[in-house]
């Protein structure tokens, strides 16, 4: 029987933010809207300042949607995208850049859109 798993690799929070990375992430409707309430982030943030070396953030399992190999890597995000996209927001705030490379994008719904912007 086939794998449906074409690969795991352990990445860092640089490399998937990486600006000269032509990977993008996105976020697809079918997923839950964005949840995280304070709590979730104040934790997040608190785990990755105490434990700035070498911190298991989780998985992130994704479906390569790639249909042209000169556009990129698309991966659609299955699991993990309340964490890469607090880490994401984060990031933009603690660069205070509004330029920053965003390499994720969202199928938005309204809903999720006035909790990301809540925070």
């Amino acid at each position: 029987m086939p794998s449906l798993i074409k690969s795991a690799n352990a990445r860092t929070i640089s490399e998937i933010f990486n600006p000269d990375s032509k990977v993008k992430y996105i976020v697809p409707k079918y997923q839950r809207e964005y949840a995280w309430r304070r709590e979730q982030v104040e934790e997040l943030l608190n785990d990755l300042l105490e434990n700035q070396e070498g911190y298991f953030l989780g998985t992130m399992l994704c479906v390569n949607k790639t249909t042209d190999a000169l556009e990129g890597g698309i991966l659609e995000i299955i699991d993990g995208q309340q964490r890469l996209t607090t880490i994401s927001l984060l990031m933009r705030v603690r660069l205070r850049n509004p330029s920053f490379h965003q390499p994720l994008s969202f199928d938005i719904r309204i809903a999720s859109l006035a909790e990301i912007n809540a925070i």
